[in-house]
């Protein structure tokens, strides 16, 4: 287990072995203390991600064969493929390995290594037989799929990364909650939402303390389903961490904050909900908090707007239409909005020219034709606002046809 713990996190047991120093009367260093020099700084080198340094150094005690026994031989050898396997020379990784495994068969640290580097080829079949081969050579640790899991989930493989994950939580009585979020992250990923509430709803009932992620996945997944309010309830879990967390940093410049990257998208996410809900109160304080906090605040900023636009307050949406314009965020969209928010402050005429402009840029163009003639109705030019009205009953049949 330890070992697991170790690889999932890839730490590798960069310890060095201090062989004897000689003669310290000696002017020359004697062989021993090359290989111990060389040892070291072979370690020295994987411990900085100096890999190709590391290789040389591995080369030089390699080629000081007569001072090695078959554990140090195999100890380099692993070292020799892990910084193989991080330069992404995954062949010659393999190989080492297979070296290593050759003078010490069994090796936890390689056989793990040799797993990796297959899911960093994208050989899934292959990491899998690696993994079973683990298990076979170390029955109880079955945490080897929950390692395997995350490796594939880290390679983008995320219907392989379910599959390890089933097997790891299969092979348990009790697996822990930490495994059905990592599945339940993965079906999400692969579009499979009801199966991601399902597997989330179990982290956090197996979760006796509030853990915001869990709560987050599952929102996103809620929302995928059309369950807005559910999505809420967990959101609200995730704004409540995050609020006690900026508190604590409030109060104490020394505090550093310990919030998932994800889970930082709370409130902008909560924001979307409220507004599918029609709660746009409660969404524009979400959006407006975004932007204060500069978190996705662009994309905060434009549907703020579209929740000022849809809640009638069209001198709001207006400017923050102007701002995400001038930022090209969601350019098209945004001229669109901002013709509406100036038909609906009564400005036709700089609506008209608005709408000829979407009409122009092929921007909504049914939608464009259709307002564009109520606004030339409002401005007494019957003539051309009867044109766009049947114009955009022409383009919807069209398009309906």
């Amino acid at each position: 287990m330890k070992t697991l713990k170790r690889f999932a996190v890839c730490l590798l047991a960069l310890l060095c072995c201090l062989l004897p120093f000689g003669n310290a009367r000696a002017q020359s260093l004697a062989e021993e203390q090359q290989l111990n020099a060389c040892y070291t700084l072979m370690t020295l080198s994987l411990s900085e991600g100096s890999f190709e340094a590391a290789l040389e150094y591995a080369g030089q005690c390699l080629e000081m064969d007569a001072l090695l026994d078959d554990t140090l031989r195999a100890d380099i050898y692993l070292k020799q493929g892990y910084a193989l396997l991080y330069l992404q020379r995954f062949e010659e990784a393999l190989a080492a390995l297979d070296t290593c495994l050759t003078f010490l068969p069994g090796a936890a640290d390689a056989m793990l290594l040799k797993m990796q580097t297959y899911a960093a080829m994208g050989d899934v079949q292959a990491a899998r037989d690696q993994a079973d081969a683990y298990l076979e050579t170390y029955p109880e640790q079955t945490e080897v799929y929950s390692v395997l899991g995350e490796l594939l989930a880290v390679a983008g493989d995320y219907s392989g990364a379910v599959e390890a994950y089933t097997s790891y939580i299969t092979s348990m009585e009790e697996a822990p909650a930490s495994a059905y979020e990592m599945r339940g992250q993965c079906l999400l990923q692969t579009g499979h939402y009801a199966e991601a509430v399902a597997d989330l709803t179990q982290a956090v009932e197996l979760n006796a303390t509030t853990q915001p992620r869990a709560h987050y996945l599952r929102a996103i997944a809620r929302m995928q389903l059309g369950d807005n309010q559910a999505a809420i309830e967990d959101l609200d879990v995730c704004v409540a961490y995050l609020e006690e967390e900026e508190a604590h940093a409030a109060a104490d410049a020394q505090y550093v904050p310990e919030i998932d990257a994800d889970v930082l998208y709370s409130r902008y996410y909560r924001g979307i909900a409220h507004m599918q809900l029609g709660a746009y109160e409660a969404a524009i304080a979400d959006f407006t908090a975004c932007v204060e906090d500069d978190v996705n605040a662009e994309t905060a900023c434009f549907w703020r707007g579209a929740c000022y636009l849809d809640a009638g307050d069209y001198a709001l949406a207006l400017k923050d239409f102007t701002l995400c314009r001038e930022a090209g965020v969601e350019e098209e969209s945004c001229l669109y909005y901002t013709a509406l928010c100036h038909m609906g402050l009564e400005d036709y005429e700089t609506a008209v020219a608005e709408f000829t402009e979407c009409l122009e840029q092929g921007v909504m163009p049914e939608q464009a034709l259709y307002n564009r003639g109520m606004c030339y109705i409002q401005l007494g030019d019957t003539e051309k606002g009867q044109a766009d009205l049947e114009a955009s009953l022409t383009q919807g049949i069209a398009q309906a046809g």
